[in-house]
């Protein structure tokens, strides 16, 4: 059992009883290790992680449009719910298939003229000067 701390009352109580988590043995540096580990196990599943983190942050948009819409019409929840994703779905599909082929030209004259691209990039950037590099 816990040793009884004192509360506000000066009675002598359990930690649990009173809801203060105690945490015994870990230091400042044991919660620093903690920290780090959880950190590097979060950069490794990034991959895993980004599809429910557009998720919630779609979620998350949507909810106030979605509650309106509820309110306002009487249908149930997951019916609106099911029709504003479909409205982002349809959405997205069409900014992709609007932009996706001008993107795909761009990089594709990117790619076969890269000398001729690096070349402007760079008069533009230095306006026209000479760049010496190694004493050439």
């Amino acid at each position: 059992m816990p040793k009884p701390l004192p509360d506000s009352r000066g009675k002598n109580t359990p930690a649990a009883a009173r809801g203060i988590a105690a945490v015994q043995g870990l230091s400042g540096r044991g919660a620093i290790i903690v920290l780090v580990i959880l950190a590097i196990f979060l950069f490794e599943i990034r991959a895993i992680l980004l599809p429910f983190a557009l998720a919630g942050a779609i979620a998350y948009a949507a909810t106030p449009l979605i509650q309106w819409a509820t309110d306002r019409s009487g249908l149930p929840r997951s019916l609106i719910a099911t029709g504003v994703f479909l409205l982002i779905v349809a959405i997205v599909g069409g900014m992709a298939a609007l932009g996706l082929p001008s993107l795909v030209r761009a990089g594709m004259s990117l790619v076969t003229d890269l000398q001729g691209s690096l070349e402007r990039s760079v008069s533009q950037a230095i306006g026209g000067g000479n760049i010496e590099l190694f004493g050439r």
